[in-house]
């Protein structure tokens, strides 16, 4: 599971709350109408864990960039080696088992980069990761999850 979890969801709860993916014209919010339809009570099935894949090349590449510009390039391989897995549900069906494991090692990775750097990815993209690991996992939060993902439905 999430091993930084508790930590992950506090933080999702006021995202979730106060900014519910971003603008409308964000990365984020353009995952999140693809992904919204596909998910929302289906967080197991194959269509949905295509479309986070999908999200997951987004959010790596706009990360990997933003550690590349500022200097934190040696970052990036722990983006390529933890995170591969996660964005190929995108081009083949995996077992959900083995998808939420993909998802949770790369959203781990995410949350050490940002600890050791202090460089973040997007936080409304990184909840879509972490919100669908919740869901995945039959997190109680994921409610929350869903209720924001549901305006772009």
């Amino acid at each position: 599971m999430l091993k930084h979890v508790a930590l992950i969801a506090f933080i999702l709860g006021s995202i979730i709350a106060n900014n519910a993916y971003a603008s409308e014209k964000s990365i984020a919010a353009q995952y999140a109408k693809i992904a919204a339809p596909l998910c929302i009570d289906r967080w197991e099935d194959a269509k949905c864990h295509a479309a986070i894949a999908e999200s997951n090349k987004a959010l790596a590449g706009n990360f990997a960039q933003e550690l590349q510009d500022n200097g934190k390039s040696q970052s990036i391989e722990l983006i390529k080696q933890n995170c591969a897995a996660a964005t190929a549900p995108s081009e083949k069906e995996y077992p959900a088992y083995a998808v939420q494991s993909a998802f949770t090692e790369c959203a781990n990775i995410f949350f050490d980069i940002a600890n050791e750097t202090g460089i973040k990815p997007d936080p409304s993209h990184y909840q879509l990761l972490v919100g669908t690991v919740l869901c995945m996992s039959k997190d109680p939060r994921c409610s929350a999850v869903e209720a924001g993902l549901s305006r772009f439905k």
